[in-house]
């Protein structure tokens, strides 16, 4: 939940992206953050987050919809 999705304008190209801020994302999960010149999102390996997320949520809708039957 302490994850944020935003879309930015990056200053170099002034092209627009999505994505998680590096600074926010390292303060949850500073193995997804690289640091160099910049810091940068390990995307590949937020799917691991993602994909146990999901089970998740898919664990406490079969919760709720065995309580409403």
């Amino acid at each position: 939940m302490k994850m944020r999705g935003v879309t930015f304008e990056r200053i170099d190209s002034g092209k627009t992206g999505a994505g998680v801020l590096a600074d926010e994302l390292e303060k949850i999960a500073p193995e997804l953050v690289h640091d160099g010149e910049y810091k940068s999102v390990a995307y590949g390996n937020l799917t691991s987050y993602l994909i146990e997320a999901i089970k998740e949520l898919k664990s406490e809708v079969e919760v709720l919809r065995d309580n409403a039957s």
